[in-house]
C-alpha cells in the first residue's frame, strides 16, 4: 500500500480535490471509484469524495499497476544540477524521500531518477551515494554505473565532498564553533562533527552555515536540539515556529568536490527554495549575497 500524510497547508480540502492535486493525471471519474469501492482509505476506513481533510490524516492508496504509472506520470520534473557521462546532480525537494522507504515505496527521488534512466533508454545502473531527510532539501549525488557509484561512495567516506548547509535557529550561539561528541544513530553510539558560523541574525533568529565533517543520521538537527537551539520548523526536535512557514529550515546549498573522473574542481549552489527565502526576507534578510557564501 501507498501512504500519503496530509500536511497543514493541504487541510480543509475535500479526499478528492487533495487526490486530484497530487496525481494530477488521474480521471476523476477513476479517484470517485477508488475511494467508493474501499479502495482508497482514509485513516484506515471507508470515505467519500467530500470528506474534509485534518492535518495528520493518513491517506491509503493500493499499489494497482494503473495508480502507479499515474503519480509517475504527476511527479513534478527533476531539477538537474548537474550532469556528466559518470555523475548526476539532483535538487532533492523537501517532503520528498530520498530512498524507498515505508510508505515511500514510489514516491522517492531514487525511484524519480531510475524512471528518467529508463525513459531515456539507458542500461547502467544508478544510485545515490547519500542521502538527506525527507524535511531537508538540497543536491543528491548519483553515480552513473557500478565503478562511478562504487568511486563516488568512497571519495565520500573520505570526506572528499564538502557540503554546507543553511539553517535557521533561535539568536543565542556564538559567533562560529564546533559541535562534537557522541549522537545516536540506528541504536549506537557515533562521534560526530559540525561546524558552524552565524551569517547574519533576523529578528531574534541566527541564519547559520553548517559543514558536516561527518554523516550521521539527523546529525545537524540533533547537534542543534541537543545545545537547546532545535532548528525552525522542526516538529520532531521542538524547533520553534516563523510566520507561515510550513517546512524544516535545512537546506544543503553548497557542494565542493574534485571530479574524480575528470580532474575538474566542481563548486555547485542549490539556490534556497523560495518558501525559505520568503521567510529570510519576512524576518528582515536584504543582503542575499549572505546565501552565497563559498569556501570558508
Amino acid at each position: 500500500m501507498i501512504e500519503k500524510k496530509v500536511k497543514n497547508n493541504e487541510a480543509n480540502s475535500t479526499l478528492l480535490t487533495y487526490l486530484q492535486q497530487q496525481i494530477a493525471h488521474a480521471p476523476v471519474s477513476y479517484l470517485r471509484q477508488l475511494i467508493r469501492t474501499g479502495k482508497i482509505n482514509l485513516n484506515g476506513s471507508r470515505s467519500t469524495p467530500e470528506q474534509l481533510l485534518v492535518a495528520g490524516d493518513c491517506i491509503t492508496l493500493p499499489q494497482s499497476q494503473r495508480l502507479l504509472d499515474l503519480i509517475e506520470r504527476s511527479v513534478q520534473p527533476l531539477t538537474i544540477l548537474y550532469e556528466s557521462e559518470e555523475v548526476l546532480i539532483v535538487h532533492k525537494p523537501a517532503g520528498l524521500a530520498t530512498h524507498s522507504s515505508q510508505g515511500h515505496e514510489h514516491d522517492n527521488l531514487v525511484s524519480q531518477v531510475v524512471s528518467r534512466t529508463k525513459m531515456k533508454g539507458q542500461k547502467f545502473k544508478i544510485a545515490a551515494i547519500h542521502r538527506l531527510d525527507v524535511p531537508t532539501s538540497g543536491p543528491v549525488i548519483f553515480g552513473k554505473g557500478q565503478q562511478a557509484i562504487a568511486t563516488l561512495g568512497r571519495l565520500m567516506q573520505e570526506n572528499g565532498i564538502k557540503k554546507k548547509y543553511l539553517a535557521l535557529v533561535k539568536s543565542g550561539l556564538p559567533q562560529g564553533g564546533l559541535f562534537s561528541g557522541g549522537i545516536a544513530s540506528k541504536g549506537k553510539i557515533k562521534y560526530a562533527e559540525t561546524r558552524f558560523r552565524i551569517l547574519d541574525t533576523l529578528s531574534g533568529f541566527d541564519l547559520l552555515e553548517l559543514e558536516l565533517r561527518t554523516g550521521r543520521q539527523h546529525q545537524i538537527r540533533k547537534h542543534l536540539a541537543d545545545r537547546g537551539y532545535p532548528i525552525a520548523g522542526d516538529n520532531r526536535y521542538s524547533g520553534p515556529a516563523t510566520g507561515n512557514m510550513e517546512r524544516l529550515f535545512l537546506h544543503c546549498h553548497y557542494i565542493e568536490l574534485t571530479n574524480p573522473f575528470s580532474g575538474e574542481q566542481m563548486t555547485l549552489y542549490d539556490p534556497l527554495p523560495p518558501a525559505l527565502l520568503e521567510t529570510l526576507q519576512t524576518l528582515g534578510l536584504d543582503d542575499l549575497s549572505l546565501l552565497m557564501t563559498g569556501p570558508g
